[in-house]
């Protein structure tokens, strides 16, 4: 068809957008319209693509052990909250002053983990940023040295863990020689027990050992490596251990 340079927009009262050619108009509506529908994002709507940016940036790149706090951060502490329904471009330092103000109060939250929220904001307001939802980072106007936060338990109010006592021990490897016995059970962990206890190796030293480690002759085992797990985060935000 014909091309035209003019266009009356169904939004805003029926507005029109003009320019000079018909590129010019295509790129502002285009324009237009995605400014409009990014108008309307919430946190809630940016929360997993900004994971994920957060997740594959080239510079400071974060772990999936990271990611995965991030979203343990956001369903407990922030995914509840009204604030994440408001649209990204309507967020003021006053909202959030006020969200922080209440949510400490309420929950009654310690310092860190006011600073676990606000990291998880702080990536969700630079990836709003970037695109063009909003122009200036609202978090660094907000005084976070002015809250009332809850005050940490001392470390003499914190539970003890009790180490497994050395008298048990002989107690345990009778147990795991009673496996040992039994040809239906599984012979992985009494053997990993057993082993741990005569060379004194870490869970993660036990599981990186390899054949090569084992001198049959000498009686000897080397310890040159450590297993540790690795989490990969999916584009759904779910995890896995590698």
């Amino acid at each position: 068809g014909s091309r035209f340079t003019r266009y009356r927009s169904h939004t805003d009262g029926g507005k029109y957008i003009s320019a000079k050619d018909y590129e010019t108009l295509i790129d502002k509506l285009y324009d237009h319209y995605a400014g409009l529908e990014a108008s309307r994002y919430t946190l809630e709507d940016i929360f997993r693509p900004a994971t994920l940016w957060k997740r594959d940036k080239k510079t400071r790149p974060v772990t999936g052990k990271i990611v995965h706090e991030y979203c343990r951060v956001w369903e407990t502490r922030l995914k509840p909250e009204p604030i994440v329904k408001c649209p990204v471009c309507e967020l003021t330092p006053s909202k959030l002053r006020s969200f922080f103000e209440e949510v400490i109060e309420r929950e009654a939250l310690t310092y860190n983990q006011v600073q676990d929220i606000r990291n998880v904001l702080s990536y969700l307001i630079k990836y709003a940023i970037k695109n063009g939802m909003m122009e200036h980072n609202i978090l660094l106007d907000v005084d976070f040295a002015d809250f009332d936060y809850a005050v940490s338990a001392r470390k003499s109010d914190k539970i003890h863990k009790t180490p497994f006592p050395l008298s048990k021990i002989p107690e345990a490897v009778e147990y795991c020689d009673r496996v040992l016995e039994n040809r239906s059970r599984k012979k992985e962990y009494p053997l990993a027990f057993k082993l741990a206890i005569e060379v004194g190796d870490r869970f993660g030293e036990l599981k990186a050992l390899k054949w090569s480690d084992v001198d049959l002759e000498e009686g000897m085992i080397t310890v040159s490596d450590q297993c540790v797990p690795v989490y990969e985060v999916r584009d759904d935000l779910t995890r896995e251990y590698k």
